[in-house]
């Protein structure tokens, strides 16, 4: 409950209930209250509105600030939980780096920084890695928390293991495309 109280300047009389209102949760009321403590209400003016047209214009004053609040704070939990949901999205990216350094980097979406990154001095090691990665899609937030745990040279040397043996099993299965990138066809298991 809020309640707006009027005493005459220089009065000694008790102050007078002009207008009040209830809220059904406090942060409507805080709503109200912040607006008003934040200059954004001038509670003289609300007051002098008050004696002039009567409670209604305030109620509807405040019933607006108290849906804007709301509409706010909806907006914010919303966002929240879109950073949360995207930070549980991992993509693989193949940049080209400084100095003619080829990348290949997994990055969170909520990121604007790769949270892994193997460099290579030519595109078609990249290449070739990359080639083994993108059916890997699944595992990217597995081998995120292998690097956090383990280091992100040790996630390089998993990766690269686990491409020398599908590549030499598609090879023997006759699926490989051959040449430097043997992978490059494949679509998978």
């Amino acid at each position: 409950m809020l309640d707006l109280l009027v005493q005459p300047r220089g009065s000694h009389a008790e102050p007078v209930v002009i207008w009040s209102c209830g809220f059904a949760d406090d942060d409507g009321r805080d709503a109200l209250l912040n607006a008003v403590n934040g200059g954004e209400l001038d509670i003289t003016f609300l007051g002098r509105l008050t004696m002039m047209f009567g409670g209604a214009a305030l109620d509807d004053l405040a019933k607006a600030r108290v849906a804007a609040a709301v509409a706010e704070r909806a907006e914010a939990l919303e966002a929240e939980a879109k950073r949360a949901r995207d930070r549980l999205i991992v993509n693989l990216y193949a940049r080209e780096g400084k100095y003619g350094r080829h990348l290949l980097e997994l990055q969170r979406k909520s990121s604007d920084e790769a949270d892994w990154s193997i460099r290579y001095d030519r595109a078609i090691e990249r290449d070739r890695l990359c080639d083994w990665m993108r059916w890997q899609k699944d595992r990217f937030f597995a081998f995120l928390d292998h690097a956090a745990e383990h280091g992100d040279e040790s996630l390089a040397r998993m990766l690269v293991d686990e491409m020398f043996a599908t590549e030499r099993r598609v090879k023997k299965e006759g699926r490989g495309a051959g040449g430097m990138r043997p992978l490059r066809m494949w679509r998978g298991d």
